[in-house]
């Protein structure tokens, strides 16, 4: 597993791009991990917009998780950062949660 280091060197980059192809297909823990990738800027720049947004999709999957994680963020970001999170959450729900 890149993300760990577990079998394998620890590899950011690649982790990001497995959960994403995970979170592409819908897998809620995919899309949770990549929030959380995004928050700590770890193979991606940080972005707690990106952070909210994946969580929240990954949220509507069923994800406690990311529920926490999303509304724990919210309390330290600002109305517009929210708004904005919102709006990039609501394309990647459509996009792959739904799947």
């Amino acid at each position: 597993m890149n993300f760990k280091g577990e079998g394998v060197p620890q590899d950011d980059a690649k982790a990001v791009h497995f959960f994403r192809k995970a979170a592409e297909q819908g897998d809620e823990e995919g899309l949770y991990q990549l929030g959380v990738m995004y928050a700590k800027g770890r193979g991606v720049k940080q972005s707690d917009i990106e952070a909210y947004a994946w969580w929240v999709a990954a949220a509507f999957n069923g994800s406690t998780n990311a529920a926490n994680a999303f509304t724990t963020l919210a309390t330290y970001m600002s109305q517009r950062d929210i708004a904005k999170a919102k709006k990039l959450a609501k394309k990647y729900w459509i996009k792959y949660a739904l799947k």
